[in-house]
């Protein structure tokens, strides 16, 4: 039974990854991901911002996260934070549990860094964390009031774009987490079995 729920788990996560794989969204954002505020002077000194995001479509967006979300939210038996408990529960391989907690740590350092041009939002430096916080929870997976005007408010910025490549970016290393996740999965599935 403890090994079925480990199994479950494990294969749950790794065709996650599988289909994340199949989409749009990381061959679009391996042609480049870009952001860029344009300042135009039209009188005397008074311009114009214009912002532009280029990368992957919202659709892709939409649906990349629509899967992601599995990993990251903890009423999913294969999100990071529950494999992590099976893992230490359930992998009778130590080198296995320490590779999965490693990377799951790698992931968690990697949130709460910010993007190198750094995004100073009303005072508060912008970190990876709380843009896909927000973005995802206050508009593509869930409406949460709060997240969602905040949401609103970047938006409605000239910093729009970079946020928005920001979420791009911490995708795409996320995904590429995840991805050496499902290769410890493989080896701790066949562990287990064995």
């Amino acid at each position: 039974m403890k090994n079925k729920e480990f199994n479950e788990a494990l294969s749950l996560f790794n065709q996650k990854v599988e289909k994340l794989e199949s989409l749009s969204f990381i061959p679009k954002a391996g042609e480049g991901t870009t952001a860029s505020i344009t300042w135009k002077e039209v009188a005397d000194g008074y311009g114009e911002i214009t912002t532009e995001r280029i990368g992957p479509s919202p659709e892709s967006i939409d649906a990349f996260v629509l899967t992601f979300r599995f990993f990251i939210q903890n009423n999913e038996i294969c999100s990071l934070h529950n494999l992590s408990k099976l893992y230490e529960t359930h992998c009778t391989k130590k080198e296995l549990t320490d590779n999965f907690q490693q990377a799951r740590s790698a992931i968690n350092k990697f949130l709460d860094s910010g993007p190198q041009l750094g995004i100073d939002f009303l005072g508060e430096m912008l970190t990876y964390r709380k843009i896909m916080d927000i973005i995802i929870y206050g508009d593509l997976s869930h409406a949460n009031k709060e997240k969602k005007e905040q949401r609103r408010q970047w938006m409605n910025t000239p910093l729009s774009s970079l946020i928005e490549n920001a979420l791009v970016s911490t995708l795409v290393v996320l995904f590429q987490y995840v991805n050496k996740i499902k290769q410890i999965n493989i080896q701790a599935i066949e562990e287990v079995n064995s």
